[in-house]
């Protein structure tokens, strides 16, 4: 009687397990990977196995990510055989015909092809001087790494070519909408690499893993030391950031940052040293994985919500409201909170508080009076690790997001609703 409820319970875990319900997802997630699925399908060379491959193997997945797979014959072959054992319906012949579709379509040996965006930055930067000529382009920063091309096939498109510290939200508006247009229109793009300035890192990470509508790749890179100068740091993180992109684990990561030899969430890295290479962090979470001599190595996943699974939607913006950060500090009044307000026209305020998560008292008033008129207010802190604990029920919780952060977040949801309510909502999951 005991064999026969172990075997009676063992069934009912492999149902359990592999049974139908093992795809599904959230209501949300499903419409995505099924409009995922429609665009890749129509991208798809004609063949026999190609109705099957459309009609099985973007069942539990998005279609994506099985046509970025480049493996040899035997190699699909095996990769069928497993997906079979884990559920999927597809018996001996059909194994072999979609094998020899996907071996003949997307072979073992083409090397992916990778999108590389340069904005400027100190890793396309090669002498002292904060105007254009004292950076070289996209493709002379290609051209001066030849190791690049072991790994992919790279495509340079020039979006600018300045410091961190100029780039505005319009740009970063503007960069999202790029990325967004060369996944929906250039199937054969496998991922995008940004090269920016390294001040400018962790917000357009964060920007775009809340904006960007794939899960292809998306990996932000820098630089600390000026490109061709001795210790040059750039241009190992470039060819970091183009095996991380091209990595199969890095499909559904979100937006990535990699820098020295690390991979960081778009969610969790923060610029905290000026100079030394070590400058990036992700505060009391740690790196999602390292990048080593040999292999791309992945130790955690985001859990919080992003990329194809974000309600934030940039197509029909050219910028983002006005969200102002005023920060804590002993004595402060409240000048900049009333400056913020009344000459900048605020949408929101970020309130950079002490790490308990309080301002001054003469911030506290003034800022309660800004929720109060329907201005929404969020309570972030300045000590820079964990979260502070929300002294004002009026105002929205932070969470740990660093004020530049929460800025951004803020500012997207702006851009759908000012109910405080809604808003918290989206702080919890974001």
């Amino acid at each position: 009687m005991d064999k026969l409820m172990e075997k009676l319970i063992a069934g009912l875990l492999v149902l359990w397990l592999f049974g139908p319900h093992a795809c599904a997802q959230d209501a949300q997630q499903d419409k995505e990977r099924q409009e995922e699925n429609q665009k890749v399908a129509s991208q798809l060379p004609a063949g026999e196995a190609k109705a099957i491959v459309v009609s099985r193997c973007g069942m539990c997945h998005g279609l994506g990510r099985v046509v970025a797979g480049k493996k040899s014959l035997k190699s699909w072959t095996n990769t069928i055989k497993v997906m079979v054992l884990n559920g999927a319906t597809l018996n001996d012949k059909e194994v072999e015909a979609v094998a020899r579709y996907l071996a003949a379509n997307f072979p073992e040996g083409a090397k992916p092809l990778v999108r590389l965006i340069a904005t400027g930055g100190t890793i396309a930067h090669v002498r002292e001087g904060f105007t254009p000529d004292t950076r070289i382009t996209g493709r002379e920063l290609l051209a001066s790494i030849p190791q690049l091309a072991d790994y992919a096939r790279i495509e340079v498109e020039e979006f600018s070519k300045i410091g961190s510290g100029d780039i505005s939200t319009a740009q970063l508006v503007g960069l999202a909408k790029r990325i967004n247009q060369i996944y929906t229109s250039e199937k054969d793009v496998s991922s995008v690499v940004v090269s920016i300035g390294s001040n400018g890192l962790e917000e357009a990470a964060y920007f775009l893993d809340l904006t960007v509508k794939s899960d292809n790749p998306v990996v932000l890179t820098a630089a600390q030391r000026l490109h061709g100068t001795l210790g040059a740091d750039g241009d190992k993180n470039l060819v970091d950031a183009v095996r991380v992109a091209v990595d199969p684990q890095s499909r559904g990561m979100g937006v990535l940052g990699v820098v020295n030899d690390e991979i960081h969430a778009a969610r969790d890295v923060r610029k905290t040293i000026s100079h030394r290479v070590d400058a990036w962090n992700s505060g009391d979470l740690g790196d999602l994985g390292l990048v080593d001599k040999d292999r791309v190595s992945y130790y955690r996943k985001p859990i919080r919500k992003h990329t194809i699974q974000s309600e934030f939607d940039v197509s029909g913006l050219t910028d983002i409201p006005k969200v102002y950060i005023v920060y804590s500090y002993l004595g402060a009044d409240a000048v900049l909170i009333n400056a913020a307000v009344k000459e900048g026209h605020a949408k929101g305020i970020i309130l950079a508080a002490f790490p308990t998560g309080t301002g001054s008292p003469e911030q506290a008033e003034a800022l309660l009076k800004v929720a109060a008129s329907g201005i929404p207010v969020v309570d972030s802190h300045r000590g820079g690790r964990g979260r502070p604990a929300n002294r004002y029920p009026e105002f929205v919780d932070g969470d740990n997001l660093t004020p530049q952060q929460a800025r951004l977040l803020l500012a997207l949801a702006l851009t759908r609703t000012s109910d405080r309510k809604i808003i918290q909502r989206m702080f919890d999951e974001y």
